[in-house]
């Protein structure tokens, strides 16, 4: 493992949440500290059969609530913003018979953009808040196209897009900014008119996703970019990482491959600037923290009985993974939990306990370290939103 540290000089050890070391997994889980019910307020987006699935969440700079999300029974994908008077609600894609795997970011002037599959159109798209209206505009074409798909704006403002092609492969895509059309508004608008950005892509793997993959993206401190991801191949799965050379193009390196791993996973610099990912382990049910260091991936179970997953970090060491937990086979029989890392220790809570939530669900932390959870809630067919104290 020497050349991987060599080729990655970000990832130097330092002082970590990862609290002991082991070359692998064992199959008893310590459990977490019972923090008992978690202390905040829920908030109901909107009610509907099957409102809410493939839920994104992402909080501006006021820390202010911003949803995409897919409502099957109205067949289209939605925005929703917090207000002080509730969320107020509005449709970005109508007519979409299935409008999957959202993505949500703020762009420099504070509107929203949105990534998502249009089943309709068979194509991944990018949607723009400009003015009042919803830019569209495609990002790539190919039925299954934008499995899994994540945003990230880099630190000199270019928007780009990880995600699984419909022919096998995991994908990076940029956007070039568009120049506008006309120079001056026309008449009677309010600013001029943006062109459709071009979206250039590349292959960064061979790789297949699953409905429900969580994967990462995110900028190295040096720059370049650095992927988690999930390569299924059937019977067995592994969890690797993908990171951005100089060159521009990218190496590959599998993470592990016991227990079915990486169908979630989420990647994360702690405060030394070492690397670590917590996944999801398909086989055990068992969310695992595991960390780079000189003598490779050592890992730690963190919970069992987790399905599914979502994680987040404010960047100041507050970490929040949320999961849908139970001791079934099925996801549609687990209550909603978490686990936070906070002042230095873990402890799990339980968000609702109504059957069901959970199954699509998204997470951040707050500026100030609160958790907030946005969930699909099954029983009462409503889009919720837990923010922790």
């Amino acid at each position: 493992m020497a050349r991987f540290v060599a080729r990655l000089p970000w990832m130097l050890l330092g002082v970590s949440v990862y609290l002991s070391s082991c070359s692998k997994c064992s199959s008893t889980v310590p459990p977490l500290p019972d923090g008992g019910k978690a202390k905040g307020k829920h908030l109901s987006v909107e009610t509907g059969a099957n409102v809410g699935e493939f839920v994104s969440l992402h909080l501006d700079a006021t820390d202010a609530v911003h949803l995409a999300y897919y409502d099957r029974s109205q067949q289209a994908l939605k925005y929703a913003r917090q207000t002080e008077n509730g969320f107020s609600v509005e449709t970005v894609e109508s007519n979409c018979s299935q409008c999957l795997y959202s993505a949500i970011k703020q762009n420099a002037q504070g509107e929203p953009v949105v990534a998502y599959y249009s089943g309709t159109d068979k194509m991944l798209m990018l949607a723009m808040k400009v003015g009042q209206e919803w830019k569209k505009e495609t990002i790539e074409w190919g039925q299954g196209t934008g499995m899994g798909v994540r945003l990230l704006y880099d630190q000199q403002g270019k928007l780009h897009a990880l995600y699984y092609s419909g022919d096998g492969f995991l994908k990076h895509a940029w956007r070039e900014q568009p120049k506008p059309v006309a120079a001056q508004p026309a008449k009677g608008q309010d600013q001029p008119p943006a062109s459709a950005g071009i979206w250039g892509s590349e292959q960064v793997d061979r790789a297949n996703g699953s409905e429900k993959v969580l994967i990462t993206l995110m900028e190295q401190p040096q720059g370049g970019l650095v992927a988690s991801y999930l390569h299924w191949s059937g019977l067995s799965s592994e969890l690797k990482i993908a990171y951005q050379r100089k060159d521009q193009g990218w190496t590959c390196e599998v993470v592990t491959r016991e227990n079915n791993p990486g169908k979630s996973s989420a990647l994360f610099v702690d405060s030394g600037s070492a690397p670590q990912i917590i996944y999801r382990e398909s086989m055990t049910n068992n969310l695992v923290l595991t960390r780079f260091t000189q003598n490779g991936w050592e890992a730690k179970p963190l919970c069992d009985q987790a399905f599914n997953m979502a994680f987040a970090t404010n960047g100041k060491g507050v970490l929040l993974v949320a999961f849908s937990r139970g001791p079934g086979t099925d996801v549609r029989d687990g209550s909603l939990s978490y686990a936070l890392f906070r002042q230095g220790r873990w402890a799990r809570h339980q968000v609702s306990q109504s059957p069901g939530s959970g199954a699509y669900l998204d997470v951040a932390v707050s500026s100030h370290g609160q958790p907030i959870v946005a969930y699909h809630e099954e029983k009462a067919k409503t889009l919720q939103v837990f923010i922790g104290e």
